[in-house]
């Protein structure tokens, strides 16, 4: 099989001659055809090797006030978020969500306090959260998080809380999902950042 390339910046032609031999005695053929791929691939297979997709997960944040404990998750496993849960007022009490790791449902607990009222947001199957936004500002003399909005790939969730004070956003890149959240909490939830699963191609 021989290989020519044509001259592209970005799409290569590539001409695969065929060679097919007659076991019967009848001699042997060849044919010629011309397939149009692109670059990353041609250079994979001229290099012999074979794309491989990998993915990770990166840490963002967290946004907000430096008060209260430390909060994480052990993102080991961690397939998707199921549910979350809101507790809001005049800023964001507290937050809990249910994940799931290697197909077992989980619970974070409470990250925060018991006030305000409770909002509860559930994903389905085909749905996952692809930012988080809200509100960074002084509530009782404590910096917290005053406002919080999810958004998901079919929709967003809030805003919940009091959407007064510095803004900010957390965001997957194009194609990425949120899988969890780390952040800092006592009576009110301080702070808030997530873990997002990202996939690449790599040659």
């Amino acid at each position: 099989m021989e290989m020519e390339k044509s001259a592209s910046s970005k799409m290569t032609t590539v001409n695969v001659e065929l060679k097919l031999q007659d076991h019967s005695g009848g001699g042997s053929s060849s044919a010629t055809i011309a397939v149009t791929v692109d670059q990353k691939a041609h250079e994979c297979v001229r290099h012999l090797k074979t794309p491989v997709f990998q993915e990770s997960v990166t840490k963002m944040g967290p946004s907000g006030g430096s008060g209260g404990s430390n909060r994480d998750m052990d993102m080991r496993g961690v397939n998707r978020i199921v549910k979350v849960l809101v507790r809001h007022g005049h800023a964001i009490d507290a937050i809990s969500f249910q994940f799931e790791r290697n197909g077992q449902e989980e619970w974070s607990g409470d990250w925060g306090g018991r006030g305000g009222v409770l909002s509860e947001i559930h994903l389905g199957q085909d749905e996952y959260l692809i930012s988080v936004k809200g509100h960074v500002g002084s509530f009782l003399f404590v910096t917290c998080l005053k406002s919080l909005t999810f958004v998901s790939n079919l929709r967003s969730y809030g805003p919940y809380g009091v959407e007064d004070g510095m803004p900010f956003t957390l965001a997957a890149a194009p194609g990425g999902k949120i899988l969890g959240f780390h952040g800092r909490s006592w009576w009110l939830l301080d702070a808030i950042g997530i873990y997002v699963k990202t996939g690449n191609w790599y040659a």
